[in-house]
């Protein structure tokens, strides 16, 4: 599953790969820090995978039967960030100009 996740976000559109990149790298430093913050892996999934991994257009019913999947999912990317997106810091990637 991560390989596929991985291949599936190389994918998106230059820009939205780098935004999301930043967004998982910083929300696995967020977790990093979760014995301060409460924010777990999972809980931080709870919070930024219905927001983030979602269709263009779903009805109210849609967004609730896809809670569940978008946590997993943005539960792994945080979690195998390393390997879906390379070890490389955002820095490092900034100053290639590739942000």
């Amino acid at each position: 599953m991560i390989r596929e996740l991985a291949q599936t976000v190389t994918r998106l559109p230059a820009a939205n790969y780098h935004t999301l990149k930043a967004i998982v790298m910083h929300l696995g430093n967020v977790m990093a820090r979760a014995d301060v913050n409460k924010m777990t892996s999972h809980n931080l999934a709870i919070v930024f995978g219905p927001t983030l991994i979602r269709p263009a257009k779903e009805t109210p019913l849609e967004a609730i039967e896809n809670i569940t999947p978008s946590t997993s999912i943005m539960e792994k990317m945080i979690l195998h960030r390393e390997h879906i997106f390379g070890s490389e810091s955002m820095a490092e990637s900034s100053a290639r100009g590739e942000t």
